[in-house]
């Protein structure tokens, strides 16, 4: 099942997509630090490709489902479910992001 959001987007908007294998293992707040630190300085003239960001979320998300020690949402789901779960949750990952231009 997928999750739907509505917002408003602008020009120069980071657009990120993911799979579960990548949400149940990164944070919000996490992917908008790993895209940002990505992304590298903003004022280098030309944005950062963003299969580029892209990879980065992935290699973070894989490195967060190996370890058996790590917080993750989906552990944090499923102690408010009643149930035990440690470290990142092994699933695939996909994530594809874009830049929002002007069409």
């Amino acid at each position: 099942d997928a999750d739907l959001y509505t917002f408003t987007a602008q020009e120069g908007d980071l657009l990120v997509l993911g799979t579960d294998g990548l949400f149940d293992n990164l944070f919000i707040h996490e992917v908008c630090q790993l895209a940002g630190e990505a992304m590298g300085p903003l004022d280098s003239g030309s944005p950062t490709d963003p299969a580029t960001i892209a990879q980065a979320l992935v290699k973070a998300a894989f490195h967060r489902s190996i370890d058996r020690a790590a917080r993750s949402p989906f552990g944090e789901h499923a102690k408010q479910a009643g149930l035990y779960h440690t470290g990142g949750k092994m699933d695939d990952i996909t994530c594809v992001c874009a830049w929002l231009v002007k069409g």
